[in-house]
């Protein structure tokens, strides 16, 4: 899910006597299909094009954005605020990212439960009307939000700008659970606090 956008979205694309990314028309004009890449080329593509220019000095690459990306709370809501005020894409890029795209899908939050609708941006999970949440019941229907396996989460609000990382290294199997509920409690704290 996240090479098109980040393909499409930044615009980069292998250049292979320098293992590197360079412009989508050098793809384009070379016939090279970037979804066809090697992933370790991807991984650099994450590091130079994002981690860097926004820079997220204590975040590493060390695999695939799924699960190898190790970085500090600071700079996860560095690139949450990138979400709410790009710097790197343009604003029409990050709208759609934030933007419902398979209206009135159904499906299940792992953890959370099943939704009707269960509406997903780009890589990002809205909050929509979805409840109970792992986002609180207080943050607004258009925040957006992921959270992982290492029992981490992180949400942004276009609405209020507030944004909220959590980092743990209890992976999220092991909180039997409660990791929603606590996570839902300190949204609803951010979210119900005088701006």
């Amino acid at each position: 899910h996240y090479r098109p956008w980040i393909v499409q979205s930044l615009g980069g694309v292998w250049k292979p006597e320098k293992n590197k990314w360079r412009t989508i028309m050098d793809a384009t004009s070379s016939g090279v299909n970037p979804a066809c890449l090697p992933l370790k080329v991807e991984y650099d593509y994450i590091a130079d094009a994002v981690v860097r220019p926004l820079a997220m000095t204590s975040t590493e690459v060390r695999g695939s954005p799924a699960h190898g990306i190790h970085s500090s709370a600071d700079d996860i809501a560095i690139f949450m605020a990138e979400v709410l005020q790009p710097r790197l894409v343009s604003s029409a890029t990050a709208d759609d990212a934030r933007t419902v795209h398979f209206p009135g899908l159904s499906g299940i939050v792992p953890g959370v439960g099943r939704f009707d609708p269960c509406d997903w941006g780009l890589g990002l999970e809205i909050r929509g009307d979805k409840a109970p949440h792992w986002m609180g019941r207080s943050t607004s229907p258009a925040t957006v939000g992921h959270f992982g396996g290492a029992g981490t989460m992180a949400w942004a609000d276009p609405r209020s700008g507030n944004i909220v990382v959590a980092l743990t290294d209890l992976p999220f199997d092991q909180w039997d659970g409660t990791a929603v509920r606590h996570w839902a409690t300190l949204s609803d704290a951010v979210a119900e606090a005088p701006q």
